[in-house]
């Protein structure tokens, strides 16, 4: 009887494991795929030698790409 409390024990905390992990791959997938054109963006930026038109392009991209989430106006009384 031991046995098989200990076996379910053990099939229920893999399994359980197992969606946690899956859950934050699929978190880990979604935040690259926001990050994508930032991150091109600042690759892109590499490439220049100057350094004031290096810190320039980074701006930019920052201000480009790292916009912030629209919120809903609402009605203040």
């Amino acid at each position: 009887m031991r046995t098989l409390l200990k076996s379910c024990l053990v099939i229920a905390t893999t399994s359980l494991l197992t969606v946690s992990w899956y859950a934050g791959a699929a978190s880990s997938a979604k935040n690259k795929v926001v990050n994508a054109p930032l991150e091109s963006c600042k690759t892109e930026c590499l490439g220049i030698k100057d350094a004031t038109a290096f810190e320039t392009c980074m701006i930019n991209c920052e201000k480009t790409y790292n916009k912030p989430t629209p919120i809903d106006p609402t009605k203040k009384k």
